[in-house]
This record gives C-alpha cells, sequence and structure tokens, in this order.
C-alpha cells in the first residue's frame, strides 16, 4: 500500500492510501489502474505509470499531495518517481523503519519519499529517518544522521569539484537506447557545468557487472534476497497481534489459495528459481540463513568501497533507465539500470528528472553512492536541479 500526505485548505496534514497496481518491480501494471494509467503526463499514445507504488508517484505528479511514501524491494521508489518526472529517495537499508509495512523480503525492503523536488523529498526523510526499537536494524543508522537534517546545507554550488561516476559495461553491460544515450549525453555536460569532475565507467576492469543474474521466470529482473518471505510474512502477522484475522503463515498461505501467488508463472512464482528459497521455506518460523545472498551482498559492497576508494568518487550519476518506458499493458519489462544492484547492496539512490523524450516522457538521473551517504545524494540532486529546472508541471 502506498500512502500521499495533502494539504486541506486550513492547513492541515492528512495522510492517505493510494491505488497501485500489483507489486511487479520488473513489468508493466496489469490491474487496479486508472484507463489512462494514472499517469499525468502527456505522451503519444498510453504509457506506463511504472509498477508498485505508482499510486504514490500520481498523485505527487498530479499535485494532489505534496509527498507520498513509496516502498522499494526491486525499483518501486525509483522506477515510479523517474516514469512520472518525480524525486525519488531510495534510503540506505536500515535507516528508515519498516515497522507495519507488509514484507516482500526484509533483506531489502525500504520506505522512502517521492516529491516534485529533492528539497520536499529531503524534508519527508528527515521524518522518517531514523532510530525506533519497533524496528532493531535502524539501530545501525544512528550517528549516521545529519545533525540538521538532510534538507541542510542545500546549495546550488552542490556539485562543485564532486567526483561522479558515469554509466558503463563495467556496471552492466546492457546498451542505452540512442535516445536515452543522447539525453545522458547532456545530462554530462549539464553536470560538468555545475561544477562536476566525471569519472568514466569507474567500475571497468572489476566483475561488478559479472554480479547481476536474471531470475528465471522474471524478464529483467535479480530477485535474490527475496528467498525469506516466509520468515518475514510470519514476524508482521505476529506484530499484529492475537485479534488479527491471519495470524500465521499457513494462514496467509490458505487466504491466498485461489490466487496461489507462488505457482509457476503466478507473481511471485519466480520465487522457486531463488537458490536460498527452498530451504528457507522449510520452516516459516526459523530465520533462514540465506549465504548465497549474504555472500552476494558482501561481494557487492566490496567492490563498491574498491571503486569509489580508488576513484576518489563522491557519487555516480547514471540514467535511471536504459530506455524510455514501455506502453500501458504492453507486459513488456522495465528496464532500470541500477535497480538489482542498488537493492541488493542495500545503498541509497535518489532520483531527478533530467529532460524528457521526444514522446514526452520523462527522463531522469539516479544518483547513487556508499551506504549512508543519503545527505551527499541529496546535495548532487538539488544542485543539478538547480542548475537545470528540467521538471514541467503535470497536466
Amino acid at each position: 500500500m502506498a500512502i500521499s500526505l495533502a494539504c486541506s485548505p486550513a492547513g492541515a496534514a492528512t495522510v492517505r492510501p493510494v491505488a497501485s497496481p500489483d507489486p511487479r518491480s520488473h513489468g508493466t501494471p496489469e490491474a487496479r489502474v486508472p484507463p489512462d494509467g494514472g499517469r499525468p503526463w502527456p505522451r503519444r499514445g498510453r504509457g506506463s505509470a511504472s509498477t508498485s507504488s505508482a499510486g504514490t508517484a500520481a498523485a505527487v505528479a498530479s499535485h494532489m499531495c505534496v509527498v507520498g511514501l513509496a516502498e522499494e524491494t526491486g525499483g518501486s521508489i525509483q522506477n515510479p518517481a523517474s516514469a512520472q518526472g518525480l524525486v525519488g529517495i531510495k534510503p540506505t537499508i536500515g535507516l528508515v523503519p519498516n515497522a507495519g509495512v507488509v514484507p516482500l523480503s526484509g533483506n531489502r525492503d525500504v520506505v522512502g519519499p517521492i516529491a516534485r523536488n529533492v528539497e520536499d523529498a529531503a524534508l519527508c526523510l528527515d521524518v522518517l529517518a531514523g532510530f525506533t526499537t519497533e524496528d532493531p536494524k535502524t539501530l545501525a543508522s544512528v550517528g549516521r544522521i545529519p545533525a540538521g537534517g538532510y534538507a541542510a546545507g542545500l546549495s546550488a554550488d552542490g556539485l562543485k569539484g564532486k567526483r561522479i561516476g558515469l554509466y558503463g559495461p563495467g556496471w552492466r553491460p546492457d546498451a542505452l537506447s540512442d535516445e536515452t544515450a543522447a539525453l545522458y549525453g547532456r545530462a554530462k555536460s549539464e553536470l560538468e557545468a555545475a561544477g562536476a569532475i566525471l569519472v568514466e565507467d569507474p567500475f571497468v576492469g572489476t566483475d561488478f557487472a559479472s554480479l547481476r543474474q536474471v531470475t528465471p521466470g522474471t524478464p529483467f529482473f535479480d530477485g535474490r534476497g527475496l528467498e525469506s518471505i516466509a520468515w518475514d510474512m510470519t514476524c508482521y502477522l505476529r506484530r499484529l497481534g492475537p485479534d488479527a484475522a491471519i495470524k500465521t503463515w499457513d494462514g496467509f498461505v490458505a487466504a491466498t489459495k485461489a490466487e496461489d501467488p507462488f505457482a509457476p508463472g503466478a507473481i511471485l512464482g519466480y520465487l522457486h528459481e531463488l537458490p536460498d528459497f527452498t530451504e528457507a521455506m522449510k520452516s516459516p518460523e526459523t530465520p533462514p540463513a540465506m549465504p548465497e545472498f549474504t555472500a552476494l551482498k558482501a561481494r557487492y559492497l566490496e567492490l563498491l568501497a574498491e571503486v569509489f576508494e580508488r576513484h576518489a568518487l563522491d557519487a555516480l550519476a547514471y540514467p535511471q533507465m536504459l530506455c524510455e518506458l514501455p506502453g500501458l499493458h504492453s507486459g513488456d519489462a522495465i528496464l532500470e539500470t541500477t535497480v538489482g544492484e542498488l537493492n541488493i547492496a542495500g545503498i541509497p539512490g535518489v532520483t531527478v528528472p533530467a529532460g524528457y523524450y521526444a514522446s514526452g516522457a520523462p527522463f531522469e538521473l539516479i544518483f547513487l553512492g556508499l551506504q549512508w551517504s543519503e545527505a551527499g545524494l541529496i546535495k548532487c540532486a538539488h544542485a543539478y536541479e538547480q542548475a537545470t529546472h528540467h521538471r514541467r508541471p503535470a497536466l
């Protein structure tokens, strides 16, 4: 469920749930979207509003609210924000509590804001971030949050002298479309004009790109880390208390029997292809070890640290997608550039408008960094936003 925050004429803040398509991180939505896709941007033909959390993004883009909350496991902050010309902040795992969030993966799930500008998103992150005993992993955030908040110190000079790594085959072998490459080329010139020092493909010569694996049964999605869904759901149901309608994993399975989401070809059928899934499902009330996932996460973090140190990087700035979003209900994959790597490693990312395709669909950059680097990424995104003012109000 996605959430939006609106202000009444009297100035009171109201929080509302908004409709979203089903939780596919890797394809276009198939249900629960308006006939126009919920997408406020003018575009020749009907374009996708992206995937889950698209309801939040549509509400923000169409000025129905100031900010919205989205939850990302496999792209559901960055993809809808990028699809609808918005700023999305995907935080480091452990910065924002997940208490009360229906889980897909406790190893990847993270809540973050979507807004129309960087400052509003940063102010919302100030409210969200921090430790709570309801979510013990947020203890890792203690000492990591800037004293003045994430919106403090934002400046048009935030890119001056910053060393920014660029997209290339060292990160992924997937090529950009011609139009995306042209838009990215312009964005690189804008970054340089704002004072950034650009570093071409800093991951070249490493084995970083070889780590990504598209999970069989999905067109473009690396689902490793989702194997713990039975344990994660068990913990969530326990938190609901003794009066909850569903109390156990077996109860959840029974309640969803008609849909059978884990059947071959169903929405979560691909989980059977994941290396640690079978073992994790043997005992839903036992925390799974997930050795292959933890080894993969460790390798991602090791390589990221090595590359950032070797090139003295402050951030990466990539086109958020390889090409324009597919059409509504096309069934085609959303070809993003960072979702698997970002969510498996648990690192942060900030999307920011960077122009438009010829069709009118938004084009966005995503700034990426090491764990707990949100403050620096937000400063870079804000400086780029202020230097370019690419975003146009939705019609």
